[in-house]
């Protein structure tokens, strides 16, 4: 991995452009918790795994749900769509960041993530259509962080693992 600043630039580059690909690929619907989010950080991961190699990718995204006070549900979601994104990196390891895009959303498509249905259940991303999956804003989960409904990616994009 890069380190100074560049090396921190290069990874909130990937956080944002993680986000921003995932609001053009899916409309801005299901940011948090449905098929925008599983696109998020399944690209997050993938991209992630193709710049710092898949080991330092899932030890930080793993690392990076531990809060324990997110709710369960959530952090499922979000651990199962990181490894997808990190299988895909595998598999295709010179793909283009276009071309992961297009893989991961294809992989959302044919119901190899998961997102959250209005009934508060994991479900695969065929079997609830974009936009039709919980509300999470206006209905929070229930946890003592009130900050699990922002997009709960680390503020410090210097952090490590360890320090979670």
């Amino acid at each position: 991995m890069r380190k100074g600043l560049l090396g921190l630039k290069e990874f909130a580059d990937i956080r944002q452009d993680a986000l921003h690909v995932a609001e053009g690929k899916f409309e801005g619907k299901g940011l948090t918790d449905g098929h925008a989010d599983a696109f998020r950080h399944a690209y997050w991961n993938a991209m992630m795994t193709q710049r710092y190699g898949e080991e330092w990718a899932r030890d930080f995204a793993t690392a990076h749900e531990r809060n324990p006070s997110s709710h369960h549900v959530p952090v499922a979601m979000d651990l199962h769509n990181n490894e997808v994104g990190r299988a895909i990196a595998r598999a295709n390891p010179d793909a283009s960041p276009e071309q992961m895009a297009n893989l991961i959303e294809q992989a959302v498509k044919d119901g190899k993530m998961v997102v959250i249905d209005k009934n508060d259940t994991l479900v695969s991303s065929n079997e609830s259509p974009p936009g039709e999956t919980r509300e999470t804003k206006n209905k929070p989960w229930p946890t003592d962080n009130p900050g699990r409904n922002d997009d709960h990616d680390p503020g410090d994009p210097s952090a490590t693992p360890d320090q979670y």
